[in-house]
Formats: structure tokens, C-alpha cells, sequence
């Protein structure tokens, strides 16, 4: 299963009218008073060529005060990625976990079988794990052999949940008079992991009569 994540950054540019409005400000800070500019003394020539270059240092500073933000933010952004939860379990594990479901099935293993189900499971949404028990072990015991098929499974793996969804095909041969019944139609089970372990929190499957 292929999960996409889109992550977006946005770059920080120099806001350039902050920049002008500060320096218009600190013009009309650093402008000579009018009752100080009379006359072309060299006095006031050289404060004023001073006042000039201050104001020139000052806008490089700004400007590079800005530049270095925005490429320290930059730097931030594309050093920490977004992080998203890992997902509960890889495909492979659940089709380990199937693989084990279908083999403890037809050995009708009902403890084995059973040990996939979480406590908390509830099969065709009215069935806790006294009722699913009972269920199986009727059917296991009626059955002289077993042969569980999944057709066409789709399997959607979340953070919290796995989702499964097939058709089935059960060969079932009775023990008394040996007569084969196909029992087929469509499953879900959702899974959620428990001390490590996988397990059937749902199960909803409807029957449907063999063509």
C-alpha cells in the first residue's frame, strides 16, 4: 500500500515596505533641525555626510538582518519534515496474520483460532467472544474437513485500525454422511494491535447461496 504525504513550506521574504517605513523613520529622526541648517559650513557638511552614511550602514543591516531570518527559517523548515504516526502494521504482517487464520480454520483449531480474536471482538455486530466461541465450535465439530479459500482480498492499513475486505469460499464435509456444502460470500475484519499482536476487533461476513 502506497502512502503519499504532502508537505508544504512557505519561504520568508524581506518585508521590504517595513524596511522603507523604518528607514523613513529613522530619517526623520536623524534629519538636522531647520534652525541648524543655515549657512554651508564644513561643520555641518560633515555631520550631515555622517548622518548620510549612517543611514546607509543601517539599511544594510536591515536588510541583512532579514536575510539571514529568512534563511535560518528556511534551513528549519526543510531540516523537520512533518511527522505523522507510523502505521500499525505492514502488509506483510497481515498476510501473515491471514495465513494463520486459514490454517488454524481448517485444522479447526479452536483455540488457536480464537487466540486471533481481541476480547473485545463482536462478529456481525451482535456476537461477543462467549457467542463467536460457541458458533465455531458447533460448526468445527460438525465439520469431517474444512477448506477456508479468501478470493480477491483488499487490505487497507491505517495508524490505528486495519481493514479487510474479501469474498470467502468454505468446502465444508459433514461428519455424518459425508456431504459437501459450500458455504461463500463477502467478509470484513477490522484489526487493531494488542500487546503487540494483531488482533480481530470486527468481523461481518454475509452468507450468499452458491450459483
Amino acid at each position: 500500500m502506497e502512502v503519499k504525504f504532502k508537505a508544504t513550506s512557505k519561504k520568508v521574504i524581506p518585508a521590504e515596505a517595513e524596511i522603507h517605513k523604518l528607514l523613513k523613520l529613522l530619517d526623520s529622526r536623524w534629519s538636522l533641525p531647520p534652525y541648524l541648517i543655515r549657512g554651508g559650513s564644513d561643520e555641518l557638511g560633515i555631520i550631515r555626510g555622517s548622518l548620510n552614511i549612517l543611514k546607509s550602514w543601517t539599511f544594510l543591516a536591515l536588510i541583512l538582518f532579514w536575510s539571514v531570518q529568512t534563511v535560518m527559517f528556511t534551513q528549519l523548515v526543510l531540516a523537520s519534515p512533518p511527522s505523522f504516526p507510523p502505521l500499525i502494521a505492514t502488509e506483510d504482517e497481515v498476510k501473515d496474520f491471514f495465513d494463520q487464520y486459514i490454517e488454524r480454520y481448517n485444522r479447526k483449531d479452536i483455540d488457536g483460532f480464537l487466540w486471533l480474536f481481541s476480547l473485545k471482538a463482536i462478529q456481525n455486530e451482535k456476537d461477543n467472544i462467549p457467542e463467536i466461541r460457541q458458533i465455531y465450535n458447533d460448526f468445527f465439530n460438525k465439520s469431517q474437513r474444512l477448506g477456508y479459500h479468501l478470493i480477491d482480498p483488499k487490505i487497507e492499513i491505517y495508524q490505528n485500525a486495519v481493514e479487510v475486505k474479501a469474498r470467502f469460499r468454505v468446502q465444508q464435509r459433514l461428519v455424518k454422511g459425508g456431504k459437501e456444502i459450500i458455504h461463500q460470500g463477502r467478509i470484513r475484519w477490522v484489526l487493531i494491535r494488542e500487546n503487540g499482536a494483531l488482533k480481530i476487533l470486527s468481523l461481518d461476513y454475509r452468507l450468499q447461496a452458491p450459483p
